[in-house]
């Protein structure tokens, strides 16, 4: 499967940025991912921050999340996720 990346921020990187989404979406909080990655919790939360503000541009919001985690985290892991946006 080919390789897509999304439309973030040239400050974002896409690797850091799927391994947040993905550790968020296990439960991890903010400062357990900010730990487990070396960054600071407002690193962390820019980061998601940004993630959130593209997917609610998106037109498509599973086809964002998807276009994020492409790589085998799941379809679970993408409905737990949006479910958490929704629930925003």
């Amino acid at each position: 499967m080919k390789n897509r990346k999304i439309d973030l921020p040239s400050w974002m990187d896409q690797e850091k940025a799927k391994i947040i989404v993905e550790l968020r979406g296990m439960g991890y909080t903010q400062e357990k991912i900010a730990e487990e990655m070396d960054l600071s919790q407002q690193t962390v939360s820019r980061y998601l921050a940004e993630i959130r503000r593209k997917a609610e541009e998106s037109d498509n919001m599973d086809k964002f999340f998807l276009g994020l985690l492409l790589g085998g985290i799941g379809g679970t892991l993408l409905g737990t996720i949006i479910k958490e946006l929704m629930e925003e």
